[in-house]
C-alpha cells in the first residue's frame, strides 16, 4: 500500500487528498485545504464531513473562519475497530435471518432480492413499479420528501392516467403532496426516514441519500407480512 493512499481501509480519492494534505500541515482553512487537496472549493466541505464522521479530523472556528484539523493518526485504528465491529454487527444479522429467509422459499417459489444504487437506479425501479401495476390496483406506501420531484412527477402522471390507487402515511404534515385529493393520506410523526412501496408483486425499500440505495423484495409472503403491518399503522395513524 502506497504511503498516500489509504482506499483500503475506505477511504476516498477525495478523503484521501484531504487526509494527507491535513497530515502535512494542520490546521487549514476551507480555502487552503480546497487548495492543498487539489479538491474544488464547493467539494471541500462536503468530503471533509465524511472524514469527520470517520473520526479521522475535526473542525472548529477561529476569528470566524472554519479551519479543519488532523486527529493524531492512530484515530485510523479507531476507524478500522469501529468498522470491524459494524462488520460483526451485521454478519450477526444475517446469521439470525438466513433461517427465516430459508423457510419463506416455498417450493418453486424463491426470494428474489434486487439491490440498485442511485438517482438512475431509484428512476429504474421506480418505472418499472408503476409499468407492470395493473390498472386500478393500489400502491400502499410510507412517504418521505423526495428530492428528485421530475421522478415524482413523472411517476404519477402514469399513475393517473392508469388509474392506480395510492395509500400514504408520511412522517409529518409538512412534506408537500402530489395529487393530494386523489391519495388516501394519513400521518404518523417520525414513523420513517426512508421510503416503502407495497405492490401486489413486490416490497421496495430506499433511502435517499447523496446516493440514494434501493432494495426490492419478490416474494408473496415477504408482500403478505408489509401489508399486514402496513394496515395495523395505518388504523392507528392521524388522518
Amino acid at each position: 500500500m502506497e504511503i498516500k493512499d489509504l482506499s483500503r481501509i475506505g477511504l476516498t480519492k477525495g478523503e484521501n487528498k484531504i487526509y494527507f494534505a491535513l497530515l502535512k500541515k494542520s490546521p487549514l482553512t476551507k480555502t487552503e485545504l480546497s487548495k492543498k487537496a487539489d479538491i474544488s472549493y464547493s467539494k471541500t466541505q462536503e468530503v471533509a464531513e465524511k472524514l469527520i464522521k470517520k473520526g479521522l479530523i475535526s473542525l472548529f472556528k477561529k476569528n470566524n473562519k472554519i479551519q479543519y484539523q488532523l486527529h493524531n493518526p492512530s484515530s485510523i485504528l479507531t476507524y478500522i475497530e469501529k468498522k470491524k465491529k459494524e462488520l460483526d454487527e451485521e454478519e450477526n444479522l444475517v446469521k439470525q435471518i438466513l433461517p427465516k429467509l430459508r423457510n419463506l422459499k416455498e417450493e418453486g417459489e424463491e426470494v428474489i432480492f434486487e439491490a440498485y444504487e442511485g438517482w438512475d437506479g431509484l428512476k429504474q425501479v421506480s418505472n418499472s413499479i408503476i409499468n407492470n401495476l395493473n390498472s386500478n390496483s393500489t400502491v400502499q406506501g410510507l412517504g418521505i420528501d423526495l428530492k428528485n420531484k421530475s421522478l415524482l412527477d413523472n411517476y404519477h402522471k402514469i399513475r393517473k392516467n392508469k388509474k392506480i390507487k395510492q395509500m400514504m402515511i408520511y412522517p409529518n404534515k409538512d412534506i408537500k403532496k402530489i395529487d393530494k385529493k386523489e391519495n388516501t393520506v394519513r400521518y404518523l410523526p417520525d414513523i420513517t426516514k426512508i421510503g416503502l412501496s407495497i405492490t401486489d408483486k413486490e416490497v421496495i425499500l430506499f433511502s435517499q441519500e447523496d446516493k440514494p440505495t434501493i432494495i426490492v423484495i419478490k416474494h408473496p409472503s415477504f408482500v403478505d407480512s408489509f401489508r399486514q403491518i402496513y394496515e395495523v399503522l395505518w388504523k392507528n395513524a392521524e388522518r
